[in-house]
């Protein structure tokens, strides 16, 4: 059971990290 909230804890990180990642393109273009 640990295993899988550490799986789910990983998946929600990475997901949170690309919509970041994405916003920071977005604002890079709407910039230039």
């Amino acid at each position: 059971m640990k295993n899988y909230e550490a799986l789910n804890y990983i998946i929600a990180f990475d997901t949170s990290y690309l919509d970041y990642r994405v916003a920071e393109l977005v604002d890079y273009y709407n910039k230039h």
